[in-house]
């Protein structure tokens, strides 16, 4: 009896570690309200993510409040076939504006002000859920209990696919959708384009001239420069040093050097796949700092965008971005214009 015991708890146990992890970027669901949407689940071997997105009219509220466990009204999943409600595990990545604002919620009723009384403000956040048994095909997302038939940010008759369901979608379906979504409240920013054609690496500079190109030996000494995959190690915060940008552009400024930089950190997230990374887009001192903050947020979404198309999953990537805020050399220099990156390991 005791080994017959040890095997089922084995068996579990291997089929939980089987688990296939995947993605769903067209998510089916249907709601009361237009002014939220679920953009992509995310299945894990042992959970299950609703990235939520909703957009706040700041002239009738002045901000949001998201609840965990113990708080007024949390979510929950409500099986279509009649079976026990799903709990709420916790919700993480809080962002306002795509800014984060907390990676991990804490207080069961957590609020969020918006930044103006005027517009609108986009909340995302990440809804964690147990994975839910094989036999629930559908599910309700209801946030509070006996709160079907509320205004509340409920979501129904959410289908729950496989990985095998050729509806999953691309990467690129989720960006077209989250672009449509915020469009109709007159917000338009990451609207998806091809990724621009390689170009040639460009002529050397001839010697005794000048170039606006960032140079290592420029650096402060306390900054440490990325330039091979053996430079990368877990809690260090490493400048990309061969990866640059043109003067107020996302393009690469050195294609084939930025594209070496980018494979170098593409193998090491495919040969550890335990690692996760943050990215973080600074600009030079000059210029408009709002302007400077949202070139900041392209260049680094930029880099963020690519490596998803490549395989890795976005949950593995976090990226920020800070303008001008936090040049390293203070007086202005093209150094300032950079990409930073830092692992994290388990």
């Amino acid at each position: 009896m005791r080994y017959f015991l040890l095997s089922i708890l084995l068996l579990n146990f291997l089929t939980l570690s089987a688990q296939k992890e995947y993605t769903d970027f067209t998510p089916s669901y249907v709601v009361k309200y237009d002014y939220y949407i679920i953009d992509k689940l995310e299945y894990r071997s042992d959970r299950l993510v609703l990235f939520f997105r909703f957009v706040c009219d700041d002239t009738q509220y002045t901000g949001a409040t998201f609840f965990t466990k113990g708080g007024r009204h949390p979510w929950f999943l409500k099986p279509k076939n009649g079976g026990s409600k799903i709990d709420l595990m916790e919700i993480r990545n809080v962002r306002r504006d795509e800014e984060l604002i907390v990676e991990k919620v804490t207080d069961a009723n957590y609020s969020v002000s918006s930044l103006t009384r005027t517009g609108h403000t986009v909340y995302t956040c990440e809804i964690h859920f147990p994975l839910p048994s094989e036999d629930i095909k559908e599910v309700d997302l209801i946030e509070g209990r006996g709160m079907e038939n509320t205004n509340n940010f409920n979501c129904f008759s959410m289908k729950l696919r496989k990985s095998e369901d050729k509806e999953l979608g691309s990467h690129d379906d989720r960006q077209k959708k989250i672009y449509e979504f915020e469009k109709k409240f007159g917000i338009e920013r990451n609207k998806p384009k091809p990724e621009p054609e390689p170009q040639p690496e460009p002529e050397p500079t001839p010697p005794n001239t000048t170039t606006d190109t960032p140079s290592d030996n420029s650096l402060p000494s306390n900054v440490k420069v990325m330039k091979t995959a053996e430079d990368l190690k877990c809690g260090e915060l490493l400048v990309l040093g061969d990866l640059h940008f043109k003067d107020n552009s996302i393009d690469y400024k050195g294609m084939v050097a930025a594209k070496r930089t980018l494979h170098i950190i593409l193998v090491y997230m495919h040969d550890n796949p335990e690692v996760n990374i943050t990215l973080y887009g600074h600009t030079d001192i000059y210029g408009d700092p709002e302007k400077n903050k949202q070139l900041s947020k392209l260049r680094v979404h930029k880099i963020f965008s690519w490596l998803c198309s490549m395989g890795i999953k976005s949950r593995r990537i976090d990226h920020q971005w800070f303008g001008s805020s936090r040049p390293l050399i203070k007086e202005g220099s093209p150094d300032n214009r950079r990409v930073e990156i830092k692992i994290a390991c388990p």
